[in-house]
């Protein structure tokens, strides 16, 4: 199984995870010899462009101006199943004993949980 979506977190429910779980066993029946992630990230582009494609004439249009409904319409069926969640997950927790500032407590570099995790390679664009 591969899981891809978002992890809203700092409000009252704590966390909240949205996204996809598909299975290796359905992705194997969609597209043989490869893996969930390439089917949940690539039907979301397909699914933007075949409505581009039937709204030509909408000019140009960002992500967040689609209407989600028709895209997720075509996407969902390579989603499944698509979650929606409260998760009792609060990094708040594990920080405390690490004596992390409190105005760098909500900074991605706090989430790392690898010790040899290499942050420099990827703040580097």
């Amino acid at each position: 199984m591969d899981e891809v979506g978002v992890l809203l977190m700092g409000h009252d429910y704590k966390s909240w995870w949205v996204g996809s779980r598909l299975g290796i066993d359905l992705c194997e029946q969609i597209l043989p010899g490869h893996n969930p992630t390439i089917i949940q990230v690539a039907i979301s582009a397909i699914a933007a462009l075949r409505w581009t494609i039937k709204n030509k004439y909408q000019g140009l249009c960002y992500a967040e101006q689609l209407p989600h409904e028709e895209v997720l319409e075509i996407s969902q069926p390579y989603l499944e199943p698509f979650v929606s969640a409260q998760t009792d997950w609060d990094p708040l927790k594990s920080l405390k004993d690490k004596n992390v500032p409190e105005e760098e407590m909500w900074q991605l570099s706090s989430f790392i949980t690898s010790p040899d995790f290499e942050w420099e390679k990827c703040t580097r664009w």
